[in-house]
């Protein structure tokens, strides 16, 4: 590979090989084999984007989250109400639980609202439904 690479620079132009770029890059390979692709610089590559995950077997979705802003009010709220938890993920984490048992209380309550509701109604549809004075009567028996 003898190309060369045209650059310009505050101190004037000048001209890189394109050999010059890749090693910078990290990306040259070694010619010590047909087969052997090991890279001549072990160095941090990010230049060149990859996906990380690809390897990884999962079909869920993945969460980043950042401790700013409202996550980080969240997170000192919960660093006062449990203090015996230093580590923010398992804060995070024990926010999570709770909001889930508020949510299965609410469930719970709403469950328990509709139920006695129900019980209700059908409590004043019964003087429609039946005559309370035929049933404590002898007719209703014979």
């Amino acid at each position: 590979m003898s190309a060369t690479v045209a650059s310009s620079s505050a101190s004037g132009t000048g001209s890189l090989s394109v050999n010059a770029v890749l090693l910078a890059l990290g990306i040259l390979f070694s010619s010590a084999g047909a087969t052997s692709r090991q890279p001549l610089l072990k160095r941090c590559r990010t230049a060149v984007a990859r996906c990380y995950t690809n390897c990884v077997p999962t079909t869920k979705p993945r969460y980043t989250f950042t401790d700013t802003g409202a996550v980080q009010d969240l997170l000192d709220a919960a660093q006062r109400r449990w203090p015996e938890i230093a580590d923010r993920k398992t804060l995070l984490l024990r926010l999570a639980e709770e909001g889930r048992s508020v949510l299965a209380a609410e469930d719970q309550q709403r469950a328990s609202e509709a139920r006695r509701q129900r019980v209700q109604t059908a409590l004043t549809r019964i003087p429609s439904l039946v005559d309370a004075e035929v049933l404590l009567s002898d007719r209703a028996w014979s």
